[in-house]
């Protein structure tokens, strides 16, 4: 799985570049943004009683009750982090629909498609200079930023062997 995507669901922000020029002039080839993990939730819509009662004289049971998914605080306009039909991309949520998901698209207007995989919002947009400040891995007690995922963490239970 990507690293990206593992630590993103485990709740952590990172730091992305991606490459490629089909957010330009949003967003340059590698220009480094702030992702913050977004939470996806099935929401159960509650039936009215008299469509129960209409459903259940012509068909004979009760309905299930219809759910969908929602992935709070993202909207049309939002850049996000997303995977579609295979690809991770960061590109723009373009429309929205209950069933369907989220349609992403780049910012020269192409689709990508609909999906539900949306992994992270882009919460801040740094300039291309950026550096990102070395901090120490509390699990590894390393002097360099962590890599997240375990690679550095995977190095040292070797080296310890």
């Amino acid at each position: 799985m990507n690293h990206k995507v593992e630590a993103l669901q485990r709740g952590e922000t990172i730091i992305s570049r991606e490459p490629g020029n089909s957010m330009t002039p949003i967003l340059k080839s590698r220009q480094p943004v702030r992702l913050a993990p977004v939470k996806i939730e099935t929401k159960t819509e509650e039936l009215n009683q008299d469509y129960i009662d209409e459903f259940v004289d012509l068909y004979g049971y009760e309905p299930e009750p219809r759910s969908h998914k929602v992935i709070s605080g993202v909207n049309i306009g939002d850049i996000v982090f997303c995977k579609v039909h295979g690809h991770f991309y960061t590109h723009l949520v373009k429309a929205y629909n209950p069933k369907r998901g989220f349609l992403i698209g780049n910012n020269h207007g192409h689709n990508n498609g609909w999906t539900w995989k949306i992994y992270g919002k882009v919460m801040e947009i740094f300039p291309m200079d950026f550096k990102e400040p070395k901090i120490s891995c509390q699990k590894c007690e390393l002097n360099t930023k962590c890599p997240g995922f375990d690679f550095c963490h995977k190095l040292k239970s070797k080296e310890s062997k």
